[in-house]
């Protein structure tokens, strides 16, 4: 039996409840939509629907959250991402070494991309899955695909596909293809090596703990309005997902992924 998906085709996408019926939206989120559906498909252990692990990736890679006009995530923040979620990957510039992986997020010139059957958009067969003017002028690589073990593609820009996986010509994918990053591996349990602010190693034999009389809550997303996940109990162990000098600490706990207060945890 050939592969077969665990989850869904994974959008950057989205629609607000006053939106006009043809109105769609997106934000410069495709590298974390791809890496949304990658970790979906690992069983990687998150509490909150694809929005919400989308927008997670997005703070893990970027230190910042969605917002209009948010730039693209950079090749270096994409690997720092995948570094963060002990992810073991390498970056390839070859398609045949990419094509013949099971798993790459592939960096792309979208435009370039073509269907290999036709979408039926107002009457008219069109070879594209998304409008091209969608991609403004430019021809340079800016977009993220993942490339899936069935050959097929999860595009966070697939539209006239129905939100379905999509299938692209061999050749338009050699004429879009500017490098990917290969996923070598699931996210590893124990996760990177952090460093303390002296700069010295620390290992996951050395864990974070909640350092708080009365807990602390795990929450979806680093803000105080965000909801709450689990209430973990003073010296419980955590684990540093996204170990930066920042507010808060990106952990993981009782197989939940979530956000707590930097200034109540210790090692």
């Amino acid at each position: 039996m050939g592969w077969q998906p665990r989850w869904r085709h994974v959008s950057q996408l989205f629609r607000h409840g006053d939106d006009g019926l043809n109105v769609v939206e997106g934000a410069n989120d495709c590298f974390e939509a791809c890496l949304a559906r990658y970790l979906r498909e690992m069983a990687y252990p998150f509490v909150g629907d694809d929005n919400a692990l989308v927008a997670a990736m997005r703070l893990l890679a970027t230190g910042q959250p969605d917002h209009a006009g948010q730039g693209f995530t950079s090749l270096q923040q994409a690997g720092q991402a995948l570094d963060a979620l002990g992810i073991p990957w390498r970056w390839s510039g070859d398609l045949a070494e990419t094509r013949a992986a099971r798993w790459a997020i592939l960096w792309v010139r979208a435009a370039r991309l073509r269907t290999a059957a036709p979408n039926l958009v107002e009457g008219r067969r069109v070879y594209t899955d998304y409008p091209l003017w969608w991609l403004g002028s430019s021809d340079d690589a800016d977009h993220f695909i993942l490339l899936l073990p069935s050959g097929a593609f999860n595009d966070p820009l697939s539209y006239w596909g129905g939100g379905r996986d999509a299938t692209y010509t061999a050749t338009s994918i050699a004429a879009a293809f500017a490098g990917a990053f290969l996923l070598l591996g699931p996210p590893r349990s124990h996760g990177p090596l952090s460093r303390d602010a002296a700069g010295t190693a620390v290992t996951p034999e050395t864990p974070l703990v909640v350092a708080a009389a009365d807990g602390l809550h795990l929450r979806e997303a680093p803000t105080m309005a965000a909801p709450v996940l689990a209430t973990l109990q003073n010296g419980e162990a955590l684990r540093d997902v996204y170990d930066r000098d920042c507010l808060w600490s990106f952990v993981e706990a009782r197989g939940l992924h979530g956000w707590v207060r930097r200034e109540y945890t210790r090692r």
